[in-house]
């Protein structure tokens, strides 16, 4: 849950960053209450979590293609 270090299709300078925050708020809380019900220790999910990106096959490539590309092909 490193902030700095996340991606995203959107420029987040952008965002308010209040709203950042409360969505980080959220989703460790969501965790804390995985973890609970799953009776994992607290921080366990959240220490050990890695990045990792994939691509889509097709769906990327086409993500990639520019605006006149994908205009006249």
């Amino acid at each position: 849950m490193d902030l700095n270090s996340s991606i995203s299709y959107s420029n987040l300078f952008n965002c308010d960053k209040d709203g950042v925050f409360l969505y980080q708020e959220a989703a460790l809380e969501q965790i804390k209450e995985f973890e609970k019900m799953n009776n994992l220790e607290t921080g366990e999910i959240a220490n050990n979590a890695t990045y990792t990106k994939t691509e889509v096959g097709e769906a990327a490539e086409k993500e990639k293609m520019g605006f006149w590309k994908k205009l006249f092909g």
